[in-house]
């Protein structure tokens, strides 16, 4: 059983070397496709994080601080800046600064 699992290892490579050999500009070309493709969907997700900074679209059914409306999109960074600031101040003014002390 072992020896027979052997072969067929072997013959599934011999089958794969021979499609390699066939058509290698098929295969060499795969890793360069699949790193366009990353790299093209990495850049899309920064440019749907930071833009458009005002909403563009048909303003219809949208909620606040959510950046996907019926008809439309803004950035997330931009529509959220309100809450994201608030955030901060209060993280900054709460757990790293006495208000106190900065005013004497």
């Amino acid at each position: 059983q072992r020896a027979s699992r052997r072969e067929r290892l072997l013959v599934s490579f011999r089958r794969a070397g021979e499609k390699f050999r066939k058509r290698p500009g098929t295969y060499l070309i795969i890793p360069f496709i699949a790193a366009f493709v990353g790299w093209f969907t990495n850049w899309l997700a920064v440019q749907m994080i930071f833009y458009p900074v005002e909403f563009r679209g048909i303003d219809i059914l949208r909620k606040d601080e959510v950046p996907l409306g019926l008809l439309g999109w803004q950035g997330i960074v931009p529509c959220k800046t309100r809450k994201m600031s608030d955030t901060m101040v209060t993280m900054v003014t709460t757990q790293l600064l006495n208000v106190q002390e900065v005013f004497r």
